[in-house]
């Protein structure tokens, strides 16, 4: 697996193996920032559930401002640092070893607002409704901010959780994208 484009392309990204690992694919990853274009560009991002890193480590390559990686896996995270470090990104980032339900209560209590937020959660678990919802109640996006969710096709998401509407879906094979926005927009 390598960065796509931007400061770091075709940095090779290490990832762990196994079978609760499912890095996001080249070809999904391409996809994403193929939509969200230059409105990567001075964004704040944070990465949920962010198991190797790969969207947020895209993000700033890309030209995002920072990062937050959250992940509970301490290997995993341990994975991410040593691809910020060959990427030239780790002064960028920070990384958060928690559940992300804890990591969402944290944001809310400091009132961090993020431009982006990628949800990428293991499948079969229910975990990307769940997180949606909980995300829908707090205002964690700033005013043109959107939630991409990558879930397993065949998962049904809701049109809305709380505050964020499906702005857009499609499918890549297994992997299901989804496109959440602030209502009022």
């Amino acid at each position: 697996m390598r960065v796509v484009a931007g400061s770091a392309k075709g940095t090779r990204l290490r990832c762990q193996r196994g079978v609760n690992v499912r890095p996001a694919l080249e070809k999904v990853r391409e996809a994403i920032f193929d939509i969200l274009g230059p409105y990567i560009s001075g964004a704040r991002i944070a990465d949920l559930f962010a198991g190797s890193g790969a969207l947020g480590l895209e993000a700033l390559s890309r030209g995002a401002s920072q990062a937050v990686f959250v992940e509970v896996d301490y290997s995993s995270l341990q994975m991410i640092k040593t691809n910020l470090d060959a990427c030239h990104l780790a002064a960028r980032a920070s990384l958060l070893r928690m559940k992300v339900e804890t990591a969402l209560a944290r944001f809310r209590r400091d009132k961090e607002v993020f431009d982006l937020i990628f949800l990428d959660p293991p499948y079969g678990q229910d975990l990307a409704s769940l997180t949606l919802t909980k995300i829908g109640r707090i205002p964690l996006l700033s005013e043109l901010g959107l939630v991409v969710v990558l879930h397993e096709t065949g998962v049904p998401l809701a049109d809305r959780y709380g505050a964020l509407a499906l702005r857009e879906k499609r499918n890549y094979g297994r992997t299901g994208l989804a496109f959440f926005l602030p209502e009022a927009r």
